[in-house]
């Protein structure tokens, strides 16, 4: 476990196992899937990369940077977690910044990635935004309130005008699709 985790458990100890899961084997798996198929595209460096239901950021936002030299916004609805990301994890990084925001109010443009599809409906993005969308099938959690069966359902819930990428991971008890694609 790193210091900056080591940190966050001490100050926040009620959320020990929460900052513990999101370091989980599948979380993991599925930002560095994300990540190598962003690298496999080529795509241009964003001016901005925003991350709606960013959680902590804490496992992506350091593969981000390792791709991207640009500002990264994470966006979440748990003032806490933000708390958290912002506080603990990048509070001395210039250009990565945390906000509390319901990602579903606010319409995105230049790049935004979504892991937590499952979890609200679908975002607001202007036309031509570069979109990472992460969803699954996964309906037995409570808060998942919006799963889709195939990566092409997800593209069509965002209405995507052109898709890059389209691709699942599958769990022993779910599959994870993903998609890379524009408004």
């Amino acid at each position: 476990m790193d210091t900056k985790t080591q940190t966050a458990i001490k100050k926040f100890p009620h959320r020990a196992v929460d900052i513990a899961q999101s370091y989980d084997i599948k979380q993991i798996k599925c930002k560095q899937w994300l990540i190598k198929e962003l690298i496999n595209l080529g795509l241009p460096t964003p001016k901005r990369i925003y991350v709606a239901g960013s959680w902590y950021g804490n496992v992506l936002v350091p593969l981000l940077k390792d791709v991207y030299q640009t500002h990264i916004k994470l966006h979440d609805i748990d003032e806490e977690a933000i708390r958290i990301a912002r506080n603990i994890f990048f509070d001395d990084d210039m250009y990565v910044k945390a906000e509390v925001t319901d990602s579903v109010d606010f319409e995105y443009k230049h790049m935004v990635i979504n892991c937590s599809c499952e979890h609200m409906e679908p975002i607001k993005m202007r036309p031509g935004t570069l979109c990472i969308l992460q969803s699954n099938n996964y309906r037995e959690v409570d808060d998942h309130i919006n799963c889709v069966d195939s990566p092409q359902e997800l593209a069509r819930q965002y209405e995507l005008s052109h898709t890059y990428y389209t691709g699942s991971l599958d769990f022993p008890t779910y599959t994870r699709f993903m998609v890379i694609g524009k408004k």
